[in-house]
């Protein structure tokens, strides 16, 4: 039986759209504070609702608008969650793996679009860490090509303040969307030339602040020592972490230096240690852009050691092998997790290599839900690397400049996870 099988009928989807929406109306609209700018797109007939990826409610919040039932496009990852599977197809959202082509779900858009159905689609692919846009991808541009389709653009404008990737609580923000009206593209427009027009449009502005409305911001600094890996001022890896003073205080272990966390992502500074990062106006963007710069392009964990033996990184950990039927993670090697510039390897108390993954094996690395490191595999096998005591996000992002180097030669900036 097919994913789109596996659905409600038409019946089933308006009835429960229509209990949905009336209940999104009355709690999320109020609590949230929405608010939503430009034409409601058309209640009749197919479309391709785009939207920015600045949260994880996203499809919910692009959706209430155009009052009518949605199809979404989500994460492979997040229907191997056997409750959280269940409850989403329900609701009329279908599976696609990450930055990999993958023909079954484009086969279940081309249906769904022939049937007049109106689908929530995020082209960048993947969330946003800092607020910035993410590069939308080219399979976008080619796929409006192929279905002559209409699109609709959403931008949704403060959702990374609401509840940023990293954070582990959600702020009170209003929440702003901002509609286009819906366009169609000629058809002597190349498919390159769609994908830029649509990424021109997704684009929204990193530094938004609601102005004139009250914000509250409850343990703003839980979570961030995942994204901000290493201390912005002294540079010391695994050692940030949140105040025991305040769950708004962000702290490195190492040289003291302490910042405030605010709701629009600012670090402020409260101590001379964390002053001497020299930052006027320090937010969370730039603090990663100080630490990616200060490791070095490909980034190296300890350039003595990288010298000595090639290795860029280090950290006990294990790895296991994901089943695509949504089972319990299967563990097949635990000990030193050791990155080069062509492998990740991990070895055992003897030093022997008792498991290896080539980085030109690998198709796609990507951070799914709670954080959780995911290789794909070019024979179709998934694996979850687990990087004990480090910080995952710091074990993607040096895997992935070295694997986009060996794959595509160092062209361009290396994919987001």
């Amino acid at each position: 039986m097919s994913e789109l099988e596996k659905r409600p009928g038409p019946v089933a989807r308006r009835v429960t759209y229509i209990f949905l929406w009336v209940f999104y109306l009355c709690t999320f609209v109020v609590v949230l504070r929405q608010r939503a700018t430009g034409p409601r797109p058309p209640k009749d007939g197919p479309f391709l609702l785009l939207s920015n990826h600045s949260a994880m409610p996203d499809p919910i919040w692009v959706s209430h608008y155009p009052r009518r039932p949605i199809w979404y496009m989500a994460s492979g990852a997040l229907f191997r969650i056997p409750v959280l599977r269940r409850i989403i197809l329900f609701l009329g959202a279908f599976p696609k793996q990450k930055f990999v082509r993958d023909t079954q779900a484009m086969t279940l858009v081309d249906e769904l679009y022939a049937d007049g159905g109106a689908i929530a689609i995020s082209p960048e692919g993947t969330r946003t860490w800092d607020g910035r846009g993410l590069p939308v991808r080219n399979g976008i541009g080619r796929l409006v090509k192929r279905l002559n389709a209409r699109v609709v653009i959403c931008r949704v404008k403060t959702g990374f303040l609401i509840m940023p990737r990293w954070a582990k609580y959600p702020r009170w923000v209003p929440l702003h969307l901002e509609y286009d009206p819906v366009r169609s593209f000629p058809p002597d427009m190349s498919a390159e030339e769609i994908t830029r027009e649509i990424a021109q449009a997704l684009r929204v502005d990193p530094h938004y602040r609601v102005d004139g409305s009250l914000t509250l911001g409850f343990r703003t600094a839980h979570g961030l020592s995942q994204y901000l890996w290493a201390c912005p001022a002294c540079f010391a890896q695994d050692q940030t972490g949140v105040s025991t003073r305040s769950g708004n205080h962000f702290t490195c272990g190492a040289c003291g230096a302490d910042w405030k966390v605010t709701v629009n992502n600012d670090l402020l500074p409260l101590n001379d240690a964390a002053r001497a990062t020299g930052v006027a106006h320090l937010n969370v963007a730039r603090a990663f852009d100080r630490i990616a710069a200060h490791y070095g392009e490909p980034p190296i964990s300890d350039p003595e050691r990288y010298a000595r033996d090639g290795v860029a990184l280090l950290s006990p950990g294990s790895v296991s092998f994901v089943p695509r039927n949504g089972t319990q993670a299967e563990e097949r090697a635990r000990g030193e997790l050791r990155l080069t510039d062509d492998a990740v390897t991990i070895y055992d108390e003897s030093g022997e290599a008792i498991w290896t993954l080539p980085f030109m094996r690998i198709k796609a690395i990507s951070i799914e839900v709670r954080s959780v490191l995911q290789l794909f595999t070019d024979d179709g096998a998934l694996y979850q690397l687990d990087p004990e005591g480090q910080s995952p996000l710091k074990w993607s992002y040096f895997m992935r400049h070295r694997w986009h180097m060996l794959r595509t030669g160092g062209e361009g900036p290396p994919p987001p996870a």
